[in-house]
């Protein structure tokens, strides 16, 4: 597969579906409270709709961000359907999937009925922080009461999705940093591994990066490579 790199367009080898990063909240059981069904949602700029594809979620939440019309918006997938590079309007950057569990019965198009529900948005972790993301993500699952099952407590949004995003975030300013390269010009990708440490990649301005976790859990660069030439170390 090939993703913009910054500088230049780069072969990205693609993480496998079983290595896309989790949820950052598990649904509830679904033994304490029956519903009719469960409804997927996608929170989008400052709208909730029913779930769209992936790939078109992305490329929505993207033209909101850039100020861009969804036509001139282009999303290469990185994992499946969690993780997108995108481009659009001289914008260029990576959005992460971010999910939300609870119960409601404010669902758009459901008549009140008592439903699960996903809320998902994608988040644009390669430029700066995502706090007003997060904080939208939130007002929609407060807009739409969304509770834990069984409950008549609020689903919270906040400390657990920063977490499950933070990897990425991690990775587009150590990336920067190390390759050296503009944030939003660098094409990332994290590999989850069940029974290894994650692998962080980054491609930008001609350079391919691979990146590991020290000791004290900062990013540090392992491996250097041209993409026109052979590899360089890592200082």
């Amino acid at each position: 597969m090939t993703l913009a790199g910054g500088c230049g367009a780069a072969n990205w080898a693609t993480a496998p579906a079983s290595a896309s990063m989790p949820s950052a909240i598990s649904p509830a059981s679904s033994s304490s409270t029956p519903w009719s069904e469960w409804v997927q949602l996608d929170s989008i700029g400052e709208s909730v709709v029913l779930q769209l594809p992936a790939q078109e979620a992305a490329r929505q939440q993207a033209a909101h961000d850039f100020a861009c019309p969804v036509a001139g918006i282009v999303a290469v997938q990185i994992q499946p359907d969690s993780a997108y590079r995108v481009e659009g309007c001289a914008h260029r950057g990576t959005f992460v999937a971010v999910d939300v569990y609870g119960m409601t019965d404010r669902a758009p198009d459901h008549g009140g009925i008592n439903v699960m529900s996903t809320l998902r948005r994608f988040i644009l972790v390669s430029q700066g922080e995502p706090t007003a993301a997060l904080a939208q993500l939130a007002a929609h699952a407060a807009e739409l009461q969304l509770r834990v099952n069984g409950s008549t407590q609020p689903v919270q949004v906040g400390d657990d999705e920063r977490s499950a995003i933070g990897p990425w975030i991690d990775l587009s300013r150590a990336a920067a940093r190390d390759l050296p390269c503009p944030q939003e010009s660098i094409a990332l990708d994290v590999v989850s591994n069940a029974r290894a440490p994650s692998t962080f990649l980054a491609v930008g301005c001609g350079l391919r990066g691979t990146f590991v976790r020290d000791s004290s859990r900062a990013l540090v660069i392992t491996a250097r490579v041209s993409l026109a030439g052979a590899a360089s170390p890592a200082p």
